[in-house]
């Protein structure tokens, strides 16, 4: 099971909030939540929200069988641009500056982990209703095997040679020569 939350139109920069998600996505909540709590940037207080809901969500989703919070892991999180407030700052001369406030969607999704999964299942006896989805391999069709794989050409490297230049006293023909400019004098 899955339990999700969205957090839309955040008054913070996405780029400020990206910094802390790599560091967060794959940990459980309560870890996620104190490595949230010791950064310095005040942005996060939005990041730690959503991904309490989330596991809440999903506590709320399996009732009885609710996991703890150390027992749910952030299985994915995405910090997507939003529209942009657009705010002219006055300048010298008349002129004006477009601002631009920056807006964030954050969307998190929580899963159970698969520890405590089995450990429920050992307690109860009871297999998990939903499995966990394996993509397979695709078979092929009968009568629509696949060519075996093109084998690339050998590629022979010839090496450039060396372009040398003969230095002598006289121009030859082939010499380009110096054109002649032709100007008006001014007033004419």
């Amino acid at each position: 099971m899955e339990g999700t939350a969205h957090q839309k139109y955040v008054r913070a920069s996405p780029k400020k909030l990206r910094r802390f998600v790599a560091d967060i996505r794959g940990k459980n909540v309560l870890m996620a939540e104190s490595i949230l709590r010791l950064s310095s940037s005040p942005t996060v207080d939005h990041v730690a929200k959503a991904i309490h809901s989330a596991a809440s969500n999903l506590r709320n989703k399996m009732g009885v069988d609710a996991p703890e919070f150390e027992n749910i892991i952030i299985s994915e999180i995405r910090i997507d641009s939003a529209p942009m407030w657009k705010r002219l700052k006055f300048r010298a001369r008349g002129k004006a500056d477009l601002m631009m406030k920056r807006n964030a969607h954050i969307t998190i999704k929580v899963v159970e982990s698969p520890y405590s999964i089995k450990m429920r299942e050992k307690q109860t006896g009871v297999k998990d209703k939903v499995a966990p989805v394996v993509a397979k391999p695709k078979k092929a069709l009968p009568g629509k095997e696949k060519a075996a794989p093109k084998t690339a050409k050998s590629e022979v490297i010839v090496p450039k040679k060396e372009h040398t230049v003969k230095k002598t006293d006289a121009p030859s023909a082939a010499a380009p020569q110096k054109r002649k400019v032709f100007r008006t004098p001014k007033g004419k």
